[in-house]
């Protein structure tokens, strides 16, 4: 960490080394969280598939893609707030928030799939949603608007899968 004077306080700015071993330690943890989480889902997904859902439900093969583009998203966005960032403790704080949203992904793929439990995951995507709200709101407390511009589409498919789990638990 360097330290630098910006009207006269001194401030610490990542190297660009303590960068790189951010962005590294956000890609172990997404690509993490969807290695277990894919292999969280499996056992559940004939059960899924028996469930009665709405016409509007994508093919599993779009929800693949979908994901993987949210879980880039969800890096690019954490990467870029807390790289942002002079404060060490606001920074230690966007991590925990990420860390905790990689968790509830992970939780929501064991209770929902593993567990076959839908009014669980609705629980669990409720909360994950707050988180993200939450993490919504740190970005622009910091005025990071690229990571609330790429971290939108998340917490809009987070919206979207609560309230999939919301029908779900209604229709069965």
């Amino acid at each position: 960490m360097t330290t630098c004077y910006h009207k006269f306080l001194p401030l610490k700015v990542l190297s660009h080394h303590e960068m790189f071993a951010t962005f590294l330690f956000l890609l172990v943890v997404i690509i993490f969280v969807a290695i277990l989480g894919t292999s969280l889902t499996y056992p559940g997904l004939e059960w899924f598939e028996s469930l009665r859902k709405p016409h509007h439900t994508p093919p599993g093969w779009i929800l693949s893609v979908i994901w993987a583009i949210l879980y880039l998203l969800w890096l690019l966005a954490n990467f870029f707030a807390i790289e942002s960032l002079f404060s060490g403790a606001r920074q230690s704080w966007l991590l925990i928030l990420a860390i905790l949203s990689a968790a509830l992904l992970l939780l929501w793929c064991f209770v929902f799939f593993t567990r076959r439990s839908v009014v669980g995951g609705v629980v669990v995507m409720l909360i994950l949603l707050v988180v993200s709200f939450i993490q919504i709101r740190e970005f622009l407390m910091i005025g990071n608007t690229l990571a609330v511009s790429l971290y939108l589409p998340f917490v809009i498919w987070i919206a979207f899968v609560l309230l999939f789990n919301v029908v779900l638990a209604v229709g069965n």
